[in-house]
């Protein structure tokens, strides 16, 4: 299950502590892995996303790509920004279509065949309220320009 799994690129916006904003096109190269278990008699998925990612073009003056602490802190941002976007997508699914469109079930059913016969003719009720953890992997493999925007009075 790849909650990325059409996506080869997007226009992502990063608040950097130091820029507030950032908005720069992003390229991924993702996999996804999706874990189901069993916590006290109750089902629960974990997913671990890995990203490559490669900028295409940074607009701001104050960024030093050279830098390599700007490179992680820049990897900090993109998986804290698309591990939250992954959470409101999942809750919206699961509140307002109350559907499994991502395959949970189907982790549960891998993990514990014996749980899942129990589970699936109630699922879209457990899936519902089942407890999602996600963790972000983000790596800057390339990047692109850097344009320095100057405005002449």
């Amino acid at each position: 299950m790849r909650l990325l799994k059409e996506l080869d690129s997007i226009n992502i916006e990063i608040n950097i502590k130091f820029l507030h904003k950032l908005c720069c096109p992003v390229k991924f190269n993702t996999y996804s892995k999706v874990k189901g278990s069993m916590r006290n008699g109750k089902p629960q998925v974990s997913i671990q996303q890995h990203m490559e990612a490669d900028l295409a073009e940074v607009q701001c003056r104050d960024l030093d790509l050279t830098n390599p602490q700007t490179i992680t802190e820049l990897e900090q941002n993109i998986n804290k920004e698309v591990s939250d976007l992954f959470e409101r997508t999942i809750k919206k699914v699961q509140k307002e279509y109350k559907s499994d469109i991502f395959g949970f079930g189907e982790a549960i059913h891998r993990s514990n065949p014996q749980a899942w016969k129990k589970l699936r003719n109630n699922w879209d009720q457990s899936f519902v309220n089942l407890p999602v953890s996600i963790t972000m992997d983000c790596k800057i493999r390339l990047l692109g320009k850097q344009l320095i925007l100057s405005w002449k009075k």
